[in-house]
């Protein structure tokens, strides 16, 4: 019993004293060289900037999917929905101190075509004009078609206070991967007893 208690005491002590060891001894990694390939629509400098991301910052392990993230919503924004992005990393020889590892990454982008909004329209407002409605909802004909915006759409309508709640189901998008456009409609429903708004 007495052997049993001295083994249970040393492997608490080791539980707690290694972890310390192991996490004194981790090696560190830093970002070195950055190579991008594919990029047309925004400059290696810009994409950089995008992506939040420098030599000689530290690498984490969230760091490829940081940097796929920011840089598709980048070309999401500018209507890209078919971009694909990719990061490899390369680890370099660690530093002689045995303490740091430079990670070299490339990003590799495929951009894909540009989408943009080719026609809105909207059934259900019989006193609300349509200027009224897509200045709310925030969307203008050929602008680049982003579906991360929808929730923006929705938002700035239910704001507008002149329809029954808005939801995503209420807004159908027509995508035309041919000829690269997208056609909103906005099925609505009016409040009771509203007054004509046609500014």
């Amino acid at each position: 019993m007495l052997i049993q208690k001295y083994i249970y005491r040393a492997a608490f002590i080791l539980s707690v004293f290694l972890p310390i060891v192991c996490f004194g001894t981790e090696t560190k990694q830093q970002i070195g060289a950055i190579t991008i390939e594919g990029a047309k629509i925004f400059s290696d400098r810009e994409l950089l900037r995008i992506a939040g991301i420098k030599p000689e910052q530290t690498y984490k392990p969230d760091t490829n999917e940081w940097i796929v993230r920011r840089i598709n919503r980048a070309y999401l924004e500018r209507g890209f929905i078919k971009a694909e992005v990719s990061v490899r990393k390369e680890s370099s020889i660690p530093q002689p101190t045995g303490k740091q590892e430079i990670i070299d990454l490339k990003i590799t982008i495929s951009e894909g075509p540009a989408y943009h909004v080719r026609r809105t329209e909207v059934m259900g407002n019989e006193t609300t004009n349509h200027k009224v409605v897509m200045r709310a909802a925030g969307l203008w004909p050929e602008e680049p078609y982003n579906p991360n915006r929808t929730d923006r759409w929705v938002d700035g309508l239910n704001r507008l206070g002149r329809f029954e709640l808005v939801k995503r189901e209420d807004i159908e998008v027509n995508v035309n991967d041919q000829e690269h456009f997208a056609d909103v409609l906005f099925h609505l429903k009016e409040k009771p007893g509203l007054k004509i708004r046609r500014h």
